[in-house]
């Protein structure tokens, strides 16, 4: 059975010898992580206050596992409501390039907890900023095309790992 989270899946459909690696690297001492680390929680109480028409009676990280062929797949969203999902990124991309970086991390996260309203909350505030003016909230469409395309890649990944020995 391969674990594999929803964070690393892109990596993975990619180059199914990344799943090797997934959570090898240790990143802890990087300043990006850092920060998103600190930013936590001011992004969420940043959500909280934005102006958005989501219920506020949510869960943070909920864990999500189904199993997939020979996979089982991990995810845990950010703010999992009872209708929506909404993941916090803390970056300088624009929406597009955030929605293709984070699209298979989403559709993972729709798949698990079988819910089609997904967001991207994306906090621009560095350090202990609170600027409601500098976040915004991104609709991504994730369709069933979407879940089948991601699934299809995960096949073949299964299909290239089957054939490498478990490392």
């Amino acid at each position: 059975m391969y674990k594999i989270r929803a964070s690393y899946l892109k990596s993975i459909v990619q180059n199914p010898s990344n799943y090797f690696k997934a959570g090898t690297i240790d990143i802890s001492n990087v300043d990006s992580v850092k920060n998103g680390k600190t930013r936590e929680i001011i992004s969420y109480e940043l959500f909280n206050d934005f102006n958005h028409n989501l219920d506020l009676n949510y869960k943070r990280q909920a864990k999500g596992l189904k199993h997939f062929r020979d996979f089982e797949i991990i995810g845990h969203p950010d703010i999992l409501g009872i209708d929506y999902i909404v993941d916090i990124k803390n970056s300088k991309l624009n929406d597009q390039q955030l929605i293709e970086e984070y699209k298979y991390q989403l559709v993972t996260y729709s798949y698990l907890f079988d819910i089609k309203k997904v967001y991207l909350f994306v906090d621009n505030n560095i350090d202990l900023d609170t600027d409601l003016n500098k976040c915004r909230l991104i609709e991504v469409d994730i369709s069933t095309i979407d879940l089948e395309k991601t699934l299809l890649g995960l096949e073949k990944a299964l299909k290239e790992l089957e054939n490498k020995p478990i490392q």
